[in-house]
């Protein structure tokens, strides 16, 4: 069995102990702490993630600094308003890249993993502007197709690598096509019940962009899968919004551990033709 599955191990009680002080220097400090709120709530939820494949386990861990994400933050953030939002291509490359370097997934055998991006802020500018001017005189109905387009660019960048030696590949085979009939029917469904579809309507997003991304290692590529039901994610969400509410805040970091708990459980790459659940 080479399935690939995923598993969140933080609790509620770990997130709220360990994001509470930053919460609130974010709070205090306008929103200037937020750099070292983020890279802690990383660092916090990826030491808790941990990756099996088939009997090998891999733990997943973070290093990056809010001082360091501060810095570029900054820079990217001030360069996108001078170029009227010109800029944002490079910007999001460049922290994509960022917290990419600062990820490793770590082999029981000590083999360390990373993900790596060759992606250039040129080509997602390219991308973005003729993707948005078609999905702009389409009067929006391309944008199915521009978030596949986006998507396979981003993925189709990006390479899987064994201490600097590159062992494998991403890539995104989802359509356009496939996505607007997504969109078209599970709109109008959401509509109907009054909002009430749209969990199912989430449920099948994230199925569908997680089916479209594949992974190659060795020359035996992974689809990914996302088996997660509707009325699962209606329970987990209302009840996590009801507390939330009711608690004034406080129940939000049992509500997240609840989640990524959630999300991660219900994803999973496995060979080509290999069944890993069914359909949302």
């Amino acid at each position: 069995n080479m399935q690939t599955k995923f598993e969140f191990r933080g609790t509620g009680r770990e997130l709220f102990k360990g994001l509470l002080k930053g919460w609130l220097l974010t709070a205090i400090t306008f929103g200037i702490y937020l750099p070292w709120f983020l890279v802690g709530l990383i660092k916090l939820v990826a030491g808790k993630v941990t990756i099996r494949v088939g009997e090998d386990e891999l733990n997943v861990a973070y290093t990056g600094t809010g001082g360091e994400l501060f810095k570029r933050g900054l820079v990217g953030y001030l360069l996108s308003i001078i170029t009227l939002g010109i800029y944002l291509p490079w910007f999001i490359v460049d922290l994509v890249k960022f917290h990419q370097s600062h990820t490793t997934a770590v082999r029981s055998d000590g083999r360390v993993f990373t993900l790596n991006s060759a992606l250039t802020g040129g080509e997602l500018f390219k991308t973005f502007l003729v993707n948005y001017l078609l999905t702009m005189v389409t009067f929006g109905i391309y944008a199915p197709w521009m978030m596949c387009n986006v998507q396979r660019v981003v993925l189709g960048a990006t390479t899987i690598r064994e201490n600097d030696r590159v062992v494998g590949t991403v890539a995104y085979t989802g359509q356009g096509g496939e996505l607007f009939k997504t969109f078209l029917v599970g709109y109008l469904l959401t509509m109907i019940t009054l909002g009430i579809y749209g969990f199912w309507f989430q449920v099948k997003l994230i199925a569908f962009f997680q089916r479209g991304t594949e992974i190659t290692v060795d020359g035996l590529t992974y689809a990914g899968n996302y088996d997660a039901t509707g009325g699962e994610s209606l329970k987990i969400n209302l009840l996590g919004y009801l507390l939330t509410t009711l608690t004034f805040g406080i129940y939000l970091f049992w509500y997240l551990a609840d989640l990524l708990r959630f999300q991660l459980a219900h994803t999973s790459f496995a060979p080509k033709g290999e069944t890993t659940g069914a359909a949302p």
